[in-house]
């Protein structure tokens, strides 16, 4: 049976329905690149009340604004990351804390880590990036204070003290810090990150007072060591424990955590052990690639009550 030809009308619909086809596929695909930026660059602010026993009716209503996991990679990176910081005093916070990982490598530095030049190269940008940013930070620092701890991917960049200092933020590794808010003190504890063997060492037994504690640890995984000071009743000192580092992670597809993932017990979110509780953020920045999936960007307002 001899096979039928198509006609030249119906050659130029099937050539038009692929032609069609193609550019649905290349929108489909701008839209989903488009998606994973403006996921990654759009900060949504997440809100939570913290109730706190003994708190001062003083100290009520305090505001804390944690932000974690900036990953600044260049200087676009940094005075991006530096006016985000600002444009939240009109949050009025009365503390501002950041979680660790100032910087962070991206896309185009994976040929130069292949050599040691190279990777001289990254420590200087991301070195010059830092500074920048929080040489920024001087005009927020001059109505807020602003405390921050070390993540992991800090120790890869030397000079942290240093540069924190450019901007008048205040550094606490492995020591207590009391804060000053509305007259009243707040009991800042940082912890050292715990996979670089930071706060290995630290042995933290309370503040002197009945102030309430603050914990910041920018790994999630050091809640339980943070939990297991303990006062007489059993109950954790710390009040409130910030981490970040779990970033989401950056990249969820289906339920699977794809990129940067984190394979420990305290994903993004808020958790309760012994009396205190925890939040781990998803961070601000991006890893290697400025993109997130399944994973927003974002900041938390905190708000102390009463228990």
């Amino acid at each position: 049976m001899a096979k039928k030809r198509r006609s030249a009308a119906d050659k130029k619909r099937i050539k038009k329905l692929k032609l069609r086809f193609v550019a649905f596929m290349i929108a489909v695909a701008i839209a989903w690149i488009g998606w994973g930026f403006w996921s990654a660059r759009v900060v949504h602010v997440k809100y939570a009340d913290v109730s706190i026993s003994g708190l001062s009716p003083f100290l009520e209503g305090s505001k804390i604004l944690f932000l974690s996991d900036f990953n600044i990679s260049d200087q676009d990176d940094a005075m991006r990351s530096a006016d985000l910081v600002k444009g939240f005093l009109q949050m009025e916070p009365d503390v501002i804390i950041f979680g660790g990982d100032y910087t962070a490598n991206s896309f185009g530095d994976i040929l130069k880590l292949q050599s040691e030049e190279g990777k001289n190269e990254i420590a200087l940008r991301l070195r010059e990036a830092r500074r920048m940013f929080f040489t920024e930070l001087q005009p927020v620092t001059k109505r807020v204070n602003v405390y921050a701890v070390a993540g992991d991917k800090d120790s890869e960049v030397p000079g942290l003290y240093e540069d924190c200092a450019l901007g008048g933020v205040k550094l606490i590794e492995n020591a207590i810090e009391y804060v000053s808010v509305k007259n009243n003190f707040i009991a800042l504890v940082g912890y050292g990150d715990i996979l670089t063997g930071g706060s290995a060492n630290f042995k933290f037994k309370g503040p002197s007072s009945n102030d309430p504690v603050i914990a910041v640890s920018h790994n999630p995984d050091a809640y339980p060591l943070v939990t297991s000071v303990m006062d007489f009743e059993g109950n954790a000192i710390a009040d409130l424990v910030l981490s970040g580092h779990a970033m989401g992670p950056q990249i969820r597809l289906f339920g699977l955590d794809v990129f940067r993932g984190y394979n420990g017990m305290y994903k993004s979110g808020v958790y309760s052990e012994a009396g205190a509780h925890l939040i781990v953020s998803s961070g601000i920045g991006t890893e290697w690639i400025p993109f997130r999936y399944g994973s927003r960007a974002e900041a938390h307002m905190i708000t102390l009550f009463r228990k």
